[in-house]
């Protein structure tokens, strides 16, 4: 922040938060690329690069991520805040990970025929986890100004994450249902997992906000 051309100290904690905040903007935009590349694989369309996309987003979340964990093993900071910043990290990496795997596995489903319920079922997951995944990066951006509101934004998360849980649940029953192939039911069933771990490292993510809040703001 400046005031007339004067640049206002920052807590550690605070300059590496904002580092924290682009590490997340890389994760949601892998979650947004994957819709892409779920709505193509799906539908028969070509769909490699939009995974690339996700994969090439992960690999820069990946980047930031290391320079963080870096940065914090050498900074000042006290080793329970350098903890929490951490555990925060890797939990939002996680986020572009399973991004990257949900696109690894559409590459194995290219080509089969799925039924249209299966597929609307698929993109609505993909859909919630980009809820989630925004709601998520709100709490980050709401901290600098107000700790207490970016606590109760958490609780955003949280429902975002109840229902992808629930349409998980939903996507199981269409694939269950259905008459494909062995093949295809396990790897799809894979990418529903894939897609409910997204969202359920979104819910932990949050989680470790608020203890990064207290600890860092109140």
């Amino acid at each position: 922040m400046k005031i007339l051309g004067f640049k206002l100290w920052e807590s550690p904690e605070v300059e590496i938060l904002k580092k924290i905040d682009k590490h997340m903007s890389l994760c949601l935009n892998a979650t947004e690329k994957l819709l892409n590349a779920v709505e193509h694989a799906l539908s028969g369309d070509d769909a490699e690069r939009s995974i690339k996309e996700v994969t090439e987003l992960e690999k820069k979340a990946d980047d930031v991520r290391r320079n963080i964990v870096r940065e914090l093993a050498e900074g000042i900071l006290p080793p329970m805040n350098k903890e929490d910043l951490i555990r925060l990290t890797w939990k939002q990496d996680k986020v572009a990970n399973w991004a990257k795997e949900s696109g690894e596995t559409l590459r194995l489903l290219k080509g089969r025929n799925l039924p249209r319920e299966l597929i609307e079922a698929f993109l609505e997951l993909s859909t919630l986890n980009i809820e989630c995944a925004r709601s998520l990066q709100d709490v980050l951006k709401i901290l600098f100004e107000d700790w207490e509101k970016a606590v109760d934004k958490c609780k955003v998360v949280e429902d975002k994450e109840t229902d992808i849980d629930i349409q998980y649940q939903k996507t199981l029953k269409i694939l269950i249902e259905s008459d494909l192939d062995a093949s295809t039911m396990l790897i799809a069933k894979e990418l529903a997992r894939n897609l409910e771990n997204l969202g359920d490292d979104c819910e932990d993510a949050s989680d470790l906000m608020k203890v990064v809040a207290i600890s860092t703001f109140r």
